[in-house]
């Protein structure tokens, strides 16, 4: 004799007392809600690609394999709000400034970077000049480079440490064109044209680097003598899509897809300007960009050698010079 299911056992008994059950939820078939409910594979991989996670994890081995130590989401301060935030991603890796003094190896000069990712499906055109104040000795204020010490006393006077180490003559903010403008295409509702406009996520991606950058100046540690510290820090935006450098000379407008562009973004605080300087790569040139960077920190890091025992007396001044960048908030 076939034993009975426990739900016919039940609805017999139910009907052997006289009473009518009631219709159960979970006995109602759910394939047609699961189906509309819950996102499928080629939706959520669609998703992904829209998105800039994918663009952020690549960025992040692309650093691994060039051994940089990383941080994913990593946490800066908002100084407009006082609340933690996260960037997209930190990097840092240093460079040993060798001296003949076995007992100075704790003297290294260091690169940080500050990166956020956009996946941009339509090209970002960046309207680019060359400016004469934003070239050479004009451009070492917005070297973001911080070190002790930040000066020393020559014969001549007190000298900011990045002129003293000549810094025009090879780091990458003292030459070329910069951009103060940007523009993504996006189409008008109606879909007649498109539009040079911008959107709150390249401005959010912006406004995220330059607070990272204060964030991260204002926790620099002084060695108090003991060793020579130093650290560029770069704010970097990176591109998935198309970059495009637009140069108008007054007669004729032209369109260069560029893999790299310096963009200077101005904010203003307490009545005063402040200038920063963002790199905008995209993600096939930058592994060139961390090229450049690289090659900066080993220049850097020989010049020093060279001076070691002259910058390092000037690290026992007393009282301490005062930093040469400025280290207000936003």
């Amino acid at each position: 004799m076939p034993l009975q299911s426990s739900t016919e056992s039940a609805s017999e008994a139910s009907s052997a007392k006289g009473t009518v059950q009631e219709p159960s939820v979970s006995a109602q078939p759910l394939g047609h809600i699961a189906k509309h409910s819950q996102i499928s594979e080629d939706e959520m991989r669609n998703a992904l690609l829209r998105s800039g996670y994918l663009l952020e994890h690549r960025v992040e081995t692309t650093l691994r394999r060039q051994a940089w130590y990383v941080d994913a989401s990593h946490a800066y301060r908002d100084a407009d709000s006082g609340k933690s935030r996260e960037l997209d991603l930190y990097a840092v890796r240093p460079w040993q400034i060798k001296t003949k003094t076995k007992s100075r190896k704790g003297d290294h000069v260091w690169i940080e970077l500050l990166i956020e990712c956009v996946n941009n499906p339509q090209p970002i055109a960046f309207l680019t000049k060359r400016d004469p104040f934003a070239s050479g000795v004009y451009a070492i204020p917005e070297i973001k480079f911080v070190c002790d010490p930040a000066e020393v006393r020559t014969k001549e006077g007190k000298s900011d440490i990045r002129e003293f180490l000549d810094m025009e003559d090879y780091q990458h903010y003292c030459t070329g064109r910069i951009a103060s403008q940007f523009f993504p295409f996006t189409r008008k509702k109606d879909k007649s044209e498109w539009m040079a406009t911008h959107e709150d996520e390249h401005f959010a991606a912006f406004s995220a680097l330059v607070k990272a950058l204060e964030d991260n100046l204002s926790r620099f540690v002084h060695t108090r003598g003991t060793y020579l510290n130093a650290t560029f820090i770069y704010p970097v935006l990176v591109l998935q899509g198309v970059l495009i450098d637009v140069r108008h000379d007054g007669k004729r407008l032209r369109f260069i897809r560029e893999n790299w562009i310096r963009y200077r973004r101005s904010v203003v605080f307490d009545k005063k300007s402040t200038s920063y300087v963002i790199d905008v790569v995209t993600e096939r040139g930058f592994r060139n960009y961390l090229k450049t960077i690289e090659c900066e920190a080993r220049k850097t890091a020989f010049r020093m050698s060279r001076a070691s025992r002259f910058i390092r007396a000037n690290i026992k001044h007393k009282p301490r010079p005062r930093a040469p960048l400025s280290s207000k908030k936003m």
